[in-house]
């Protein structure tokens, strides 16, 4: 008879402290379904269900009326969401050919639209590439709920656990395999972001800020929490602007972590915890980050912030799905413009080459 493994031991990863990379356990394979195909992100779970939506929604409601059509000019770019970017390499390659891949095939180049960690990811693929690249092939980068700076909830992903902002998933029993995730590290808050003295987890064991995380995963006996987290903190490269047009659009008002206190010395208990301001997930500064590049770069980024809209319903909004329908319709009214002033060129050009005149011309004739 065989030994059933229970989900979260099948999910979580083992830590290689020579390489600093993961791998799944012995016996598991975990694959990435329809990378390129629009299923892949459409619904979090193989059931379609209403509770499990993802970018159904924005693909039904916006961009597939106008006009887009899926796997063909509308594509999807799934990845292994318990990752960080440095063991993204081979995802980074397949992107980048499917983004040319798409530019070659309709002319145009690429919108990129992200959510929340996929903010940062996609940001990352970006200030890895040349300018000149990105000229060429990419549109824009519409952000949503981007974690910029990470965030004080994804502490929880180490002590008593984090369901992701998703309702249907039990963070108790997640615990055990989220904490094995580099992405989990790679979202803890910035230094660049929070100050040196601002306390995060507040407890008889240790008291917790961007400055002494050691001590926190001393505290949890887990030393390959830390490493994840210096194999991860310098990723992002705050300073460094994403070189193309950017709308940022997040939401404020809605209650979200800042400040956990544990009773005691179990770490894993259900915290007191202290709210400010964000979408209910990322913390109100990280979200506005992105404001930080609009002195180093030339490329215009646009800042939306709405109100009471947590970090998932900001997909089903009505005002979200009104402003990138907007965005949308300009860059493909710009892009027609465009390519009918190429037209009339090409057109004009080839009235000169054929009329008469132009060999005397050419040949500079005295008439």
């Amino acid at each position: 008879m065989g030994i059933s493994r229970r989900q979260d031991d099948v999910i979580k990863l083992d830590y290689d402290r020579e390489t600093h990379t993961t791998s799944s356990p012995p016996g598991v394979q975990v694959r990435i379904p329809g990378f390129g195909s629009t299923s892949s992100v459409e619904y979090l779970t193989s059931e379609k269900i209403s509770q499990s939506g993802y970018m159904i929604e924005p693909i039904e409601n916006v961009l597939l009326p106008l006009g887009y059509k899926r796997d063909v000019d509308l594509r999807a770019a799934p990845y292994d969401f318990r990752k960080a970017p440095n063991e993204m390499h081979q995802y980074f390659e397949n992107l980048r050919e499917l983004i040319e891949e798409m530019y070659h095939e309709t002319g145009r180049k690429v919108v990129l639209l992200s959510h929340s960690m996929g903010s940062n990811i996609a940001r990352y693929f970006l200030i890895h590439h040349t300018q000149e690249w990105k000229d060429s092939h990419i549109e824009t980068l519409i952000s949503v709920a981007g974690a910029w700076g990470g965030t004080v909830k994804t502490l929880k992903a180490f002590t008593s656990g984090y369901n992701f902002g998703i309702p249907f998933l039990n963070s108790k029993a997640m615990l055990s395999a989220e904490m094995t995730f580099p992405s989990m590290a790679y979202m803890m808050p910035s230094g660049d972001v929070w100050n040196p003295d601002e306390v995060f987890i507040v407890s008889k064991v240790v008291n917790v800020t961007v400055s002494n995380y050691n001590e926190l995963f001393a505290a949890l006996d887990y030393e390959d929490g830390y490493s994840m987290h210096l194999d991860t903190k310098d990723l992002d490269q705050i300073q460094v602007a994403p070189g193309v047009s950017l709308h940022c659009i997040s939401s404020s008002k809605v209650d979200t972590p800042e400040k956990f206190f544990y009773d005691g010395n179990n770490l894993q208990e259900d915290p007191v915890t202290i709210m400010g301001d964000g979408d209910g997930t990322v913390n109100r500064r990280s979200l506005d980050l992105c404001l930080k590049w609009k002195d180093l770069q030339e490329q215009e980024i646009q800042h939306t912030v709405y109100e009471y809209v947590d970090h998932l319903s900001i997909l089903s909004f009505y005002r979200f799905y009104a402003d990138l329908r907007k965005i949308v319709v300009k860059i493909m009214n710009d892009n027609r413009l465009n390519y009918d002033y190429k037209i009339e060129l090409e057109k004009r050009a080839e009235e000169i080459r054929t009329n008469p005149h132009f060999s005397d011309v050419l040949w500079h004739r005295d008439y």
